[in-house]
């Protein structure tokens, strides 16, 4: 066991499960657990300095982030053949810094490669669909977010089954708490379906 024993802890969506070798520099490494349930391996101080937070998974997540941290509100106007342009160049830059660190394979440069690249490609895909300022991409973006929501409050209150829970003699809606009759399929209240009986 390391001197600093990380098992059991949380570095954002990574938990530490055990000790799991060295790196070539020696370093300890540690084998941690995604959210997403993906092992990684990571260092101490990449986990300790919060440069690694997940096996990857949030890279694409981080990705559109990127691409809107870009147009905020400086880049009103930009087209996205600019930005594009700015994200490769970026992308430059972190290639040159992962080449100077080329003996850590979990090198901080590395992530930021593959999110910037998969930026690219989602600028890239939206110039394909007829997008071409940051102010087109800002509404597509807020209107598929506004639209996600709509869907999961939909299907939190039409789809997923709940069972109602008996109080006080009474069968009670899960989702507004309101009397529900035994063996409904939904509330008359709110809609949401009511199933477990």
């Amino acid at each position: 066991m390391s001197h600093n024993d990380l098992t059991g802890q949380t570095f954002g969506r990574l938990t530490v499960i055990e000790e799991s070798g060295r790196s070539s520099n020696g370093s300890v490494l540690w084998l941690c657990r995604c959210s997403c349930r993906k092992m990684k391996t990571a260092t101490a101080s990449h986990l300790l300095g919060g440069y690694i937070q997940s096996c990857g998974c949030l890279n694409k997540q981080c990705a559109a982030e990127k691409g809107m941290s870009v147009m905020g509100k400086k880049s009103d106007g930009m087209s996205l053949e600019r930005i594009i342009n700015q994200l490769s160049s970026l992308k430059v830059n972190s290639e040159d810094f992962a080449r100077n660190e080329k003996d850590d394979p979990d090198s901080v440069w590395r992530e930021d490669i593959v999110t910037l690249e998969e930026a690219i490609s989602i600028l890239s895909d939206l110039q394909d669909y007829g997008c071409s300022t940051a102010d087109e991409f800002r509404d597509w973006f807020h209107d598929v977010k506004l639209m996600q929501k709509e869907s999961q409050s939909m299907h939190r209150r039409f789809r997923v089954e709940e069972r109602p829970y008996h109080r006080d003699g009474v069968w009670h809606c899960p989702a507004c708490d309101h009397r529900v009759m035994p063996k409904h399929s939904f509330c008359h209240w709110c809609g949401k379906k009511l199933g477990g009986w």
